[in-house]
């Protein structure tokens, strides 16, 4: 019976060892980490130094050893953005998200990030995703605006705006410079002039917003007005093939052709590739009735830029001049099925086309 108890009371001790074991593994596991750990801390001593160097060695040492830990990445990218690179900051950021998907100072880092390396759509993605959890910052809605815009978002641009202005008064100066091109994409022109030329008589070097206001003015008619800032733009910015483009084009309204081949061959000198230069010089030799040459230049812009469908529309009149009617059907159609705003004219020919071409059937 003593034999028998021994053993029992030999079995629960064994028992007892080993549970004491496993639970003092349990409550040591995070000792397992601590070298990876002792590396992030040493990055922040070296971060805290303005040694962003070694700051990041020390980093990547403690993501070596513990590559799943979001906040690892978080400082990464932290430190990346003070050394100044921004394409690696944004690696990070996103490698940051994989492990931590809900983090709105990452996104709106992501944002700013994207938005500075000309990623609009991105730049807007988590721009938007950021706005409820700032509700106090409007200034995220002044970005969200900006890369909107610069994404092609019109309309959406023109909410972010409306609701930045409605709790900020006065708004931002830049606030009336993305008004004004978002109305432009709007088609709407006053508005675009009147907010434009508020922005750049605070701003008279800013050659994106002097280029919009230009060609707003042109679009609006007055060619005397949009040629003087498109003018000043070519003062900054000897290079700027698309004011060029409106030079010819001025020329060409007041029935100055050769004038205007002058200014589209300047700007072809300048940049050979350059599709509105290709697709200006191809309707300048369309008014010249020389067709040949006009689908040279076509044919290149359209080779740059297959979604141009501007293009396709002046190469449909090249191929209705040269009696091929089912090319020119083929490419009118392509230019109407992408283009938001009517074009009578276009669908008129489309009409005739498919009445002559069902009888020649």
């Amino acid at each position: 019976m003593v034999t028998r108890w021994r053993t029992f009371s030999i079995l629960i001790l064994f028992v007892g060892l080993i549970s004491c074991q496993t639970g003092l593994r349990k409550e040591t596991r995070p000792l397992d980490d601590r070298p990876a750990f002792t590396f992030y801390y040493q990055s922040l001593e070296a971060l805290k130094a303005g040694d962003l160097e070694r700051a990041l060695s020390q980093l990547d040492s403690a993501i070596l050893l513990r590559p799943n830990y979001s906040q690892f990445y978080c400082v990464r990218g932290h430190i990346l953005q003070m050394l100044n690179r921004p394409d690696s900051a944004i690696a990070a950021f996103e490698q940051c998200l994989i492990y931590k998907s809900y983090n709105p100072d990452v996104w709106l880092k992501l944002g700013k990030l994207y938005l500075q390396q000309g990623h609009y759509e991105k730049a807007a993605y988590f721009l938007k995703k950021c706005v409820p959890e700032f509700p106090d910052s409007v200034a995220i809605l002044l970005k969200l605006g900006k890369a909107q815009v610069l994404a092609g978002h019109a309309p959406l641009a023109r909410d972010a705006l409306v609701r930045y202005a409605r709790r900020v008064q006065p708004p931002d100066p830049e606030y009336w410079k993305w008004w004004g091109v978002t109305h432009y994409l709007l088609k709407n022109d006053a508005e675009a002039i009147s907010a434009l030329r508020r922005y750049t008589d605070a701003h008279p070097q800013d050659v994106e917003a002097l280029r919009y206001l230009g060609m707003a003015y042109f679009r609006a008619g007055k060619y005397d007005q949009g040629l003087s800032y498109l003018n000043r733009v070519l003062q900054l910015q000897p290079d700027d093939v698309q004011v060029y483009v409106y030079r010819a084009r001025y020329f060409m309204h007041f029935k100055k052709p050769h004038a205007a081949r002058e200014q589209l061959e300047l700007a072809l000198a300048i940049d050979s590739t350059s599709v509105p230069v290709l697709l200006e010089m191809g309707r300048w030799y369309i008014g010249q009735e020389q067709f040949q040459d006009a689908r040279k230049f076509l044919e290149k812009a359209r080779e740059r830029d297959p979604e141009n469908w501007e293009v396709y529309k002046y190469l449909g009149m090249v191929f209705e001049q040269e009696n091929d009617l089912a090319t020119a059907l083929e490419y009118f159609t392509l230019y109407l099925d992408h283009t938001i705003q009517r074009d009578p004219d276009i669908e008129q020919r489309v009409q005739r086309l498919r009445e002559a071409l069902k009888r020649r059937d």
